[in-house]
């Protein structure tokens, strides 16, 4: 009798485990259904707060329901066991992490949706209001705080050997882990913002407007400028300029690196205003614009921003065309043609041709502050798209600001992590604009495992401009070394930036033995060979890469934002099986 009473028992227990099993694996399902409808009303900035809300409270109501019912005895008791408590653990744990989502983060977020989303934020012409910003900043700390606190908890979870439980929990934590990045992106975002733009007193920074027609490391010559003011959200320029405005005038090139000042020892960045740039690092030619405009102006401004004809491209495309004084019509599909190629044909005078650039943009600036901040989610994604091609670039003089633009590509900055990095970067060292013809194919094969790995990096210059048609000014040169090349020959520096500790062997250009110097930027090797490459004409530069055993993949590409996009591949490496 007693054994028929604990067999009973027993079964009894199973059949009341597998149905709250059963349960919790709905709620935890409904949960899950409610918060990706949820997570959608967060990030659309018309969806009703009704909406919302009752996506929230369905959040809320399931996963209460699968945590109270995972935190009972009939749960607990088999999570005990150590034979079969991993799998009870886990699933109670995943169904605390969702109820705590529900309850500590959620809620902040529906709070702080209608402050840093929508059309709010645009009061007036180039002026954005603040005060929902500041107002989000608490909420979103918490926020961003108890999300990687539950992120800590997701990640502790023991692995079941259970497929489906398993599995779930890698759902989860995937999940966490990006909201976790999201919330610190956007709190970054929300504290730099306000101050940045003015909130406890004006902000000046100098706008730089670069001419990717010239190749610079950065992207492009910085042939024009704009001092940008921020007070208080109200955006405005207050003058614009172009590159000879600084001619004549030296800056001093202290505290720059060693290594900086002897790989460009030759660009003469302390004299050439035109040469700022040659680095990749923008912090680099932040800090010798301020220098420049220090020089020209007796004065020190907050910081810089740099961006390009590509980037007003984008937002031009949120914005709609913009009207030149002369009539001119630039829009997101002409303006890049119009300011890197177009201007070189129609101008003889180059005082003129740059007037018509400053005109152009100031035209653009003028009307992007003005239209942008009625367009909010679209000039968001069009700014997003300028910072992830790294054609719109910000520093700033504040250390505690440019702490956090650090984190992100925002800083232009140079990776100088160890692992395995691969980067192609030019720089014009012809004096003329035939870089918007200038196409680039970079692929990266990896090195075979071994003692000594060597990758294999192939890099196609493609000058693509036409044989005739091009001005001298645009299909000239300025280096006495080209004498008696053909008219829209590009002399090029073409940099190789390699994995820390690399060292490179037996290069070739087209196919024969060539030179390459190396120097150092960041602690990172430079390869640089000196390519002419008449117009037409496809040139391959091999390098045999000899990488450093310890570094580790996948393998970090960067890409210089020039006019043509480059074609980047990373190929595995073809490692035969040795015989006995």
């Amino acid at each position: 009798m007693v054994l028929v009473t604990v067999a009973a028992l027993v079964v009894g227990y199973g059949i009341v485990l597998a149905y709250t099993a059963y349960q919790v694996n709905r709620h935890l399902r409904d949960a899950q259904v409610a918060v990706a409808m949820l997570r959608a009303d967060l990030v659309a900035p018309h969806a009703p707060a009704t909406q919302v809300s009752d996506h929230l409270a369905t959040v809320q109501r399931e996963s209460a329901a699968a945590r109270s019912l995972t935190d009972g005895p009939v749960w607990g008791m088999p999570a005990r066991l150590p034979w079969m408590g991993p799998p009870f653990v886990t699933v109670r744990g995943a169904a605390g992490a969702v109820d705590e989502l529900a309850t500590e983060v959620l809620p902040d977020l529906r709070a702080v949706r209608h402050d840093v989303l929508g059309d709010k934020l645009a009061t007036g012409h180039g002026s954005i209001d603040l005060t929902p910003l500041i107002a989000a900043q608490q909420p979103l700390e918490h926020a961003s705080t108890a999300t990687d606190t539950i992120l800590g908890s997701v990640r502790a979870l023991p692995t079941t050997g259970l497929g489906t439980v398993d599995s779930a929990r890698s759902t989860l934590l995937s999940q966490v882990t990006d909201l976790a990045g999201q919330l610190r992106t956007t709190r970054d975002t929300v504290d730099l913002l306000p101050p940045m733009l003015g909130a406890q007193g004006t902000r000046r920074y100098l706008m730089a407007f670069q001419n990717n027609a010239e190749a610079r490391g950065l992207g492009g010559l910085p042939g024009g400028y704009a001092i940008l003011r921020a007070d208080h959200g109200k955006v405005s320029f207050e003058r614009f300029g172009i590159d000879s405005d600084f001619a004549g005038l030296d800056v001093p090139t202290t505290g720059f690196d060693a290594d900086f000042l002897s790989h460009y020892e030759g660009s003469d960045v302390g004299h050439f205003f035109g040469n700022v740039t040659v680095s990749p690092h923008f912090p680099y030619a932040a800090e010798l614009l301020l220098r420049f405009w220090q020089a020209k102006a007796g004065e020190r401004l907050d910081g810089v921003i740099a961006t390009d004809p590509s980037a007003l491209a984008m937002l031009l495309k949120a914005t709609g065309p913009a009207r030149m004084a002369d009539g001119t019509v630039v829009t997101a599909d002409n303006v890049v043609a119009l300011s890197e190629r177009d201007t070189y044909a129609r101008f003889d005078d180059q005082v003129e041709r740059k007037r018509f650039l400053v005109d152009l943009s100031k035209a653009v600036g003028d009307h992007v502050l003005s239209r942008g901040p009625s367009n909010a989610s679209g000039l968001i994604k069009a700014l997003g798209n300028a910072i992830d091609e790294r054609r719109l670039v910000v520093y700033s003089t504040a250390p505690q600001e440019q702490r956090l633009l650090a984190k992100y590509p925002v800083a232009g900055q140079l990776d100088d992590t160890a692992g395995l990095f691969s980067g192609v970067v030019i720089n014009n060292a012809g004096g003329n604009k035939l870089d918007y013809y200038l196409a680039r194919n970079v692929t990266y094969t990896s090195a075979c495992p071994g003692p000594d790995p060597t990758a294999t990096v192939t890099i196609k210059l493609t000058n693509t401009a036409p044989a005739t048609g091009l001005g001298s000014y645009a299909a000239g040169t300025a280096d006495p070394a080209q004498a008696g090349q053909p008219l829209g020959t590009s002399r090029l520096l073409v940099g190789y930036y390699a994995t820390k500790g690399a060292h490179f062997n037996s290069p070739t250009l087209d196919g024969k033995p060539t030179l390459l110097s190396s120097d150092t930027e960041r602690g990172r090797p430079v390869f640089t060979a000196t390519v002419d490459l008449p117009p037409g004409v496809t040139r391959t530069l091999v390098l045999h890469v000899e990488e450093p055993p310890a570094a580790r993949g996948p393998v970090t590409t960067w890409v210089q934002p020039l006019v043509l996009p480059q074609t980047t591949k990373v190929r595995p490496a073809s490692c035969g099986t040795k015989t006995r």
